[in-house]
């Protein structure tokens, strides 16, 4: 098959310019400069989503120190245990309605904690934090290294 050949074939697998997103991510990704590279950044709505996860986390949260303060004031030597050990709070979540309730909410916390961690760093709030964290953290590190001559660069939770 000659070049002539592959690139009609080529050519014909490809929707035409005109084709609305399939054209338009073409173009965009075909500028070399990534000046066309724009997209909205939704930041009402990242605050917004931002702000329910908070608020999920903050109930959940609030039920968590509930059952603390309800093991800490209960004659029920079982549920005071299991409050202050996760194994004890483990074992007595299969045969104890109050631990296993406790369990869930432990559950659903590490859940949303994940979810809500995934998304934080989308924020473009987070990212100005995390940009003025890295650059104090760099001037600190220089700073330092220029005082004791010691030339190591910083450590990874600062970059």
């Amino acid at each position: 098959m000659c070049d002539t050949e592959k690139a009609l074939r080529a050519s014909a697998r490809e929707p035409a310019i005109g084709d609305g997103y399939p054209a338009v991510s073409r173009f965009i990704s075909s500028d070399l400069d990534g000046e066309s590279y724009v997209f909205r950044r939704f930041r009402t709505l990242t605050a917004r989503k931002l702000l329910y996860m908070q608020s999920q986390i903050l109930e959940l949260e609030e039920q968590l120190a509930a059952f603390d303060r309800a093991a800490a004031t209960s004659p029920d030597w079982e549920l005071h245990l299991a409050a202050r050990s996760w194994e004890k709070l483990i074992a007595n979540a299969e045969s104890r309605e109050q631990e296993k309730q406790i369990r869930k909410v432990i559950d659903e916390i590490e859940t949303k904690l994940d979810n809500y961690r995934m998304f934080l760093p989308r924020a473009p709030l987070f990212r100005l934090l995390l940009i003025d964290h890295r650059h104090r953290s760099s001037t600190l590190a220089s700073e330092s290294s220029r005082k004791t001559g010691n030339t190591a660069e910083p450590c990874a939770v600062c970059i």
